[in-house]
């Protein structure tokens, strides 16, 4: 496999103008746009879209390295790791095939959360054909998790509705309205993108692909977020709830959860 050339981007480039407003007037960044519209690349499917972003926007900032050493600027980077995708993925889509004839379904949605959606929001640091390569066999395995519809892939998420959103909120949105496995599939590029706008004091690793099920795990969620009181925890998740009422009052799990949650705290909750 080809050492060279290889480039660096800096996180810095997915928290940017340029990324958040690829569509001046759109009110939705490339991830919200990257979900309603997937991108292939010789018809072989996409599923981050940080690294869509990469191979297929031109002038990508970047420090680009070959055997001359090295130069920085903004380079069109992606027709040159193109082939490298196309190869990782046909590699993942056999290996997959493999896999699946030897494991049942639970094994296969299990390999998929703990190690294969890893790679639908990892960024791409370094753009190499070694990364390139992994990245799309990856992808191949997703793809052939998707082909057996173990992962719900919901209709499009309407920016209007979900704009005004914090990541929290956004979250719960995504688990009652479209299932739990959403959290780490489409929905995570979103969640991760809202939460690079928003701070929140002591804050460390507030989501991983699990962040929101019932009341307890956004328990478990505002412990990261260093919101110290009990009585301060309960107030956001009621807070979460009274948001989402409008949206989801026809929603069975959520009118359940609601209500349990509201017996379970009745002194700080008003129904």
């Amino acid at each position: 496999m080809k050492r060279f050339p290889f480039y660096e981007v800096k996180r810095s480039l997915f928290q940017s103008a340029r990324y958040d407003e690829l569509v001046p007037g759109a009110k939705a960044g490339y991830d919200e746009l990257f979900q309603q519209h997937p991108t292939t690349i010789s018809r072989k499917p996409l599923f981050n879209s940080y690294l869509s972003f990469v191979l297929l926007e031109e002038n990508i900032p970047a420090t680009r390295y070959d055997d001359q050493g090295k130069t920085s600027g903004e380079f069109t980077i992606g027709r040159e790791f193109w082939q490298s995708y196309v190869e990782g993925f046909t590699r993942g889509e056999k290996d997959f095939t493999l896999f699946a004839t030897h494991n049942n379904k639970s094994d296969i949605l299990e390999k998929y959360k703990s190690e294969w959606a890893y790679y639908e929001t990892a960024l791409p640091l370094l753009i190499s054909h070694e990364t390139v390569e992994k990245f799309g066999y990856h992808a191949g395995m997703i793809a052939g998790v998707k082909k057996l519809g173990l992962i719900k892939e919901g209709e499009a998420i309407d920016p209007a509705l979900t704009q005004d959103m914090d990541a929290m909120v956004f979250a719960a949105f995504l688990y009652y309205k479209e299932g739990p496995e959403i959290i780490g599939g489409r929905g995570s590029g979103i969640i991760l993108d809202k939460l690079k706008r928003e701070t929140y004091p002591g804050m460390c690793n507030v989501i991983n692909k699990t962040i929101i099920a019932k009341f307890g795990a956004w328990q478990s969620s505002h412990t990261r977020l260093a919101i110290r009181s009990w009585e301060d925890k309960v107030i956001y998740i009621r807070t979460i709830y009274e948001r989402l009422r409008p949206i989801l009052s026809d929603n069975l799990q959520f009118q359940q959860d609601y209500s349990e949650f509201a017996q379970a705290h009745t002194p700080t909750f008003n129904c």
